[in-house]
C-alpha cells in the first residue's frame, strides 16, 4: 500500500481494520440475539419467579433488540465496504455515537447517585454466599467507586477509538469516489469498446485483440493532397 493510505492501530490498512471491526460488531451481535432469546425460553413461568422474572424478561428483549440492530448495522457497513458505499457505513457510526452517549449518560448517574447505587449493590451482595460477601467488604466504597467508574471509562474510550476508526473509513470511501482516476494507456475500457468510444482505465487490463482494435494511421483512408486546378477566366 501506498504511504498515503490511512491506517488504523499504527500498521492495518484502513480498510482492512474496519472490516475486522465490523466482523466483530456482526459476531457480538449474534452473541447478543442469542442471549436474548435464550433469556426469553427460560423465564416462561411468570408466577414463580414474579418480580425478578419481569426485570429478566425486560433485559432479554433489550438485547435481542439490541442484538439485531447490531447485526443489521454491520451487515450495512459490510455492503459498504464491500461496495465502496460510503452511505451504508453511516448507521453503524450512528450506533456507535449512541453506544458512547449511553456510557456517558451512564457514568453521570453513578457519580450524582452513588451512594443509593452503592446501598443496591450492598443489599444484592448480601444474597449471595459469604466468600463473596467478604471479598466485596473488604474494598472500601470509594475504591470500588472508582474500579467502577475507571472501568467505563476504559470501554468508553475503546468505544470512541472504534468510532473514529468507522468515520476514517467511511471518510476514505467518499474520498476515493470522488477523487481522479489516473489515465494508462495499457488499461482498457470495454463499455466504451461497445459504445464505439476508446477510453483507456486503468481497472481492466487490456487483451491482445483489444489492442489490435485500436485504429492506426496506416488503416486511415488516404486523404486526397492533389490541389485543385486553377481557376480559369
Amino acid at each position: 500500500m501506498t504511504g498515503s493510505t490511512p491506517r488504523c492501530c499504527g500498521c492495518i490498512n484502513i480498510l482492512t481494520g474496519t472490516t475486522i471491526l465490523v466482523v466483530l460488531y456482526l459476531i457480538g451481535g449474534s452473541l447478543c440475539t442469542v442471549s436474548g432469546v435464550m433469556g426469553l425460553a427460560r423465564n416462561t413461568d411468570y408466577g414463580a419467579y414474579g418480580e425478578m422474572y419481569h426485570s429478566s424478561s425486560t433485559t432479554s428483549w433489550i438485547n435481542l433488540a439490541n442484538g439485531l440492530l447490531v447485526m443489521l448495522f454491520a451487515s450495512l457497513a459490510l455492503h459498504s465496504l464491500r461496495n465502496k458505499r460510503s452511505g451504508y457505513m453511516m448507521p453503524l457510526f450512528v450506533y456507535q455515537l449512541f453506544d458512547i452517549l449511553c456510557y456517558v449518560i451512564v457514568i453521570g448517574i453513578i457519580i450524582i447517585y452513588w451512594s443509593a447505587i452503592y446501598n443496591y449493590i450492598e443489599e444484592y451482595v448480601s444474597m449471595m454466599g459469604s466468600d463473596v460477601q467478604e471479598s466485596f467488604n473488604s474494598i472500601s466504597p470509594s475504591t470500588f467507586k472508582g474500579i467502577v467508574i475507571g472501568t467505563l471509562v476504559l470501554f468508553m474510550l475503546i468505544k470512541i477509538y472504534f468510532a473514529t476508526v468507522v468515520y476514517r473509513c467511511h471518510k476514505h470511501i467518499v474520498t476515493q469516489a470522488f477523487a481522479p482516476q489516473p489515465i494508462s494507456t495499457l488499461a482498457w475500457n470495454q463499455a466504451s469498446v461497445e459504445n464505439g468510444i476508446h477510453i483507456y482505465n486503468y481497472r481492466q487490463p487490456p487483451t491482445y485483440t483489444d489492442v489490435q482494435k485500436i485504429p492506426l494511421v496506416e488503416d486511415v483512408e488516404p486523404v486526397d493532397d492533389q490541389k485543385p486546378p486553377v481557376y480559369a477566366a
